[in-house]
């Protein structure tokens, strides 16, 4: 991998470019990323392409909304009955690479909602 592609990656300290949540703010973290080559030709530099993928801390799924996924990180600490939630917007270049059914055992109460 280049020094440029390097120098690129540590000035993103960690945060995935072009992910945004519905407010607009970047949050999704990456621990780890993959450089390949798309595309080259030694006789013609300006047909070269080059991807990164980047690969976020785990998420925990909670629903989808429309065309939006309701996920929170899968380390966060419950605080008072309550987690930090996201929205993203799937779009493309965005992917799923696992999936994993897991059972969770907390429950989360709410004043406005009885029962829950």
């Amino acid at each position: 991998m280049s020094a440029s592609v390097t120098g690129y990656i540590q000035q993103l300290k960690g945060i995935t470019p072009d992910i945004v949540n519905n407010l607009g703010k970047h949050f999704l973290h990456f621990d780890s990323y993959r450089f390949e080559i798309i595309n080259s030709n030694i006789k013609n530099k300006e047909s070269h392409q080059v991807a990164i993928n980047f690969f976020s801390e785990e998420l925990l799924w909670h629903d989808t909304v429309n065309d939006y996924l309701l996920v929170s990180g899968v380390k966060q600490e419950i605080k008072n009955n309550a987690m930090l939630t996201e929205m993203i917007q799937m779009q493309p270049f965005l992917g799923i690479y696992s999936l994993k059914q897991v059972e969770y055992d907390y429950t989360i109460k709410s004043k406005n909602f009885p029962g829950r």
